[in-house]
């Protein structure tokens, strides 16, 4: 016990080192971000139609902030169409659009392009169009399209979270709206200063070709995703392979600056073990058909762009929470800021969860104790982010609240449902939401439908609520070994009156230990406990199952019979319980005022009795046996 305990405070104490009270640099990246993505609005003129297929033809240069090519779209008009509006940028120029072996001259607007067609395209007709352009890429986004350079030769990467998309090629920036499938092709020069260049992109590579000092890389991504997350890089990366998957195998492509191989080829084996992990957790990958990877650039934290995660270094929690993102965001994204935590709540638990995987549970039981110290810092922090707190970006990317209460609520779900339910229900939640928006109600929907409980007070508790309950425990020695626990909450918000919760309660014993769990459905509630061995201490949440903050103890002194009646508490406060000895030979058990006059009669030995009824002030409590006669004094408080 000694030497466990001395594990949990080494790893804290690491757990502080690495993130004391800050961020973690990727939690910054996503809050900066998001900034910028809460001022976007998507256009007004883009809603009437659906983009179901993309095929981006660019030519670019690491050297050069430029670029030229075409997009073709394919689309769906939702309304009858006249003319059609694509977002882009200032910075870019369309030459000309091809709409059925036509040259159009599209107009430009405010960061978009008019095109009027020849004649109406009417509601539910698929069509399609080509826009040529040209320029030099603007930056709105954090370097949406960046080139610099590493080690002295140039690099080329986009960063277009939360709206840089429209910066380097046309098309709908709308953050709810996921084009079905697209192609990549990339024309970059094959060597630069003797270096041999290399395009990544999402998806997997369908072919490679040199022709004139011209290298062009084609990569095709088949599966729903954001104009965001569509992503290239071009630099002269070294390949780093493997091979993952449980259900089939499918390759790992890692792309790293060549000076850092070496380091790379030390850090990157953990990411086949992460995926074969959370393959088993939540089933198969995504993305499985094409590959996963990264792409090393020059930011310091990481995004999880699909199927290649554009990262500035390769540290096992950031490959872990950015991977676990391809399930939660990437896959099932969060259907509004408010149900953020549904993205980040659950990719730190499951950063979290390679840590139990690889470290072992006193690791992860540290991780949730340094969890919950700092959401017990926040007593007024929510989950659910409701009204004004979606506009505060502060408050949206809350390290303790979003991130890690978010994780810690689900730890919570787990410890109440046990792991078959928990774990089956969140497949099933990542089955009927694949590709699409969820909402926090759409999880709780699977999690009922699933497990078979309700849990809408947890819900509205734990996620909706705000704050975490403080615990009083009064414990006691009746009799016998039997132990009476009282359990009183005050929550720290007023937003939730009591937080109906599972709770462990652990017996200490010189070298004995006992546990049971019971569940806290009231305020206050009393629990008779056996333990088997008389107990020198108490604790509850000893495994830091539960957010909790403050518990006071308070050890009541023994109770003992008098006159074969054991009562308790007394002075009465609240519940009160009556045991008697010989229960089978017991004709009567009643209560009296000070003149005699009968205020409850027939009471039922050992059942708990709620006393709201009852007037302060003094009563007698009268046993009749066949053979004998006992009276308690009772003192109402």
């Amino acid at each position: 016990m000694f030497f466990r305990k001395i594990i949990l405070v080494v790893f804290l104490l690491s757990l502080w080192a690495v993130y004391g009270q800050k961020r973690p640099v990727y939690v910054q990246w996503e809050q900066k971000s998001a900034r910028q993505r809460m001022q976007f609005r998507p256009s007004a003129n883009t809603g009437n139609y659906d983009l179901t297929y993309g095929r981006l033809d660019l030519n670019v240069d690491p050297r050069f902030n430029s670029i030229s090519g075409s997009v073709f779209f394919r689309f769906t008009a939702l309304a009858d169409l006249n003319d059609l509006y694509l977002d882009m940028s200032s910075g870019l120029t369309a030459d000309s659009v091809l709409y059925h072996g036509n040259r159009l001259f599209p107009t430009a607007a405010s960061n978009q392009i008019h095109i009027i067609f020849p004649a109406t395209v009417n509601t539910g007709v698929s069509d399609s169009l080509q826009v040529f352009y040209h320029g030099d890429p603007d930056s709105s986004g954090y370097g949406s399209f960046t080139t610099d350079n590493h080690n002295g030769v140039p690099v080329l990467w986009t960063l277009s979270e939360p709206y840089g998309a429209r910066d380097w090629w046309p098309t709908k920036q709308d953050l709810n709206d996921k084009i079905d499938s697209v192609d990549v092709i990339v024309h970059y020069p094959a060597q630069i200063g003797g270096h041999t260049m290399k395009a990544v992109s999402n998806g997997r590579e369908v072919s490679e070709s040199v022709s004139g000092g011209t290298k062009t890389t084609r990569w095709h991504h088949g599966h729903p995703i954001p104009a965001y997350l569509v992503a290239i890089a071009v630099t002269d990366y070294t390949e780093i392979t493997q091979t993952a998957g449980l259900f089939h195998a499918f390759p790992i492509r890692h792309f790293v600056y060549p000076e850092h191989g070496t380091d790379a080829q030390n850090q990157l084996p953990v990411t086949a073990d992460i995926m074969d992990y959370y393959e088993n957790t939540f089933g198969e990958y995504p993305f499985s058909d094409e590959k996963y990877g990264h792409a090393e650039f020059g930011w310091g934290g990481g995004m999880e762009n699909t199927t290649i995660t554009f990262v500035g270094g390769f540290w096992r929690s950031v490959v872990a929470h950015e991977l676990a993102h391809h399930w939660f965001g990437d896959d099932v994204t969060c259907g509004s800021w408010a149900d953020i935590w549904l993205n980040e709540g659950f990719a730190t638990y499951c950063e979290a969860l390679t840590q139990d995987y690889f470290d072992g549970n006193d690791a992860f039981e540290a991780w949730r104790q340094y969890a919950v110290n700092l959401i017990a810092q926040q007593p007024h922090g929510g989950v659910y982010k409701h009204g004004a707190d979606t506009l505060n970006l502060d408050e949206v990317f809350s390290w303790p609240n979003t991130y890690l209460k978010g994780a810690m609520v689900l730890h919570m779900l787990r410890f109440r449902l046990g792991d078959s339910l928990f774990f089956g229900g969140l497949r099933q939640y990542l089955n009927d939401y694949a590709y699409d928006y969820a909402r926090t109600g759409d999880l709780r929907s699977v999690l009922e439908n699933y497990s078979g409980e309700d849990l809408s007070e947890f819900f509205n508790d734990w996620i909706y609520g705000k704050g975490f309950p403080d615990y009083s425990v009064q414990w006691q020695n009746l009799s016998g070994g039997v132990y009476r626990v009282h359990l009183e909450q005050q929550t720290t918000d007023a937003s939730v009156d009591f937080f109906e919760t599972p709770l462990r309660i652990r017996f200490y014993g010189g070298n004995q230990i006992y546990d049971t769990i019971v569940n806290h459905t009231q305020n206050p509630q009393n629990f008779m406990l056996q333990p088997g061995f008389t107990a020198d201490s108490i604790k509850i949440n000893p495994e830091t199952n539960i957010i909790i903050g403050q518990t006071d103890y308070l050890k009541q002194r023994d109770y003992i019979w008098e006159n074969d009646i054991l009562q308790f508490p007394n002075p009465v406060t609240g519940q009160w319980t009556v045991w008697v000895r010989n229960a089978g030979r017991l004709q009567r058990l009643y209560l009296t005022d000070m003149s005699g006059k009968i205020i409850l009669d027939h009471i039922r030995p050992f059942v708990p009795l709620h006393t709201g009824f009852l007037a302060r002030g003094v009563y007698l409590l009268h046993a009749r046996w066949d053979d004998r006669r006992a009276v308690r004094k009772v003192i109402k408080q």
